[in-house]
């Protein structure tokens, strides 16, 4: 009668172990919803760098001409440009449900990394 019970115990410890696995593999593997994402400001600024725009306008704070280049239709957007010390120039907005992009450039002609934050409200 010892190896039977043994035998349940064991079963049981294997069913309560596949419960979890299938538990946590459904919580990671759900994909996130596009909806109300709003546009794509990452793959926008990469294009522009890939271009050769981005870095010249970065690295002279040239925040007007920048921001001729990104385009957010039916969304309001501002750009800050900071340096990694702290320093940042350019508007953050007092709005709500923001979403902010961040992409981060080594430098133009020298090593000085800037990291440039587009808000899209």
């Amino acid at each position: 009668m010892k190896g039977f019970w043994r035998m349940m115990e064991s079963v049981l410890a294997v069913v309560i172990i596949l419960g979890f696995l299938v538990t946590i593999g459904n919580v990671y593997l759900k994909t996130k919803s596009d909806a109300g994402a709003g546009p794509d400001i990452y793959a926008m600024l990469k294009e522009l760098d890939a271009r050769n725009e981005l870095r010249p306008y970065a690295s002279s704070m040239n925040l007007t001409a920048l921001n001729s280049r990104i385009e957010t239709p039916g969304y309001n957007h501002s750009i800050a440009i900071c340096s990694f010390d702290g320093n940042c120039t350019g508007t953050k907005p007092e709005a709500s449900n923001i979403i902010v992009s961040s992409y981060v450039i080594s430098g133009y002609q020298d090593y000085a990394p800037i990291e440039i934050r587009v808000y899209v409200w």
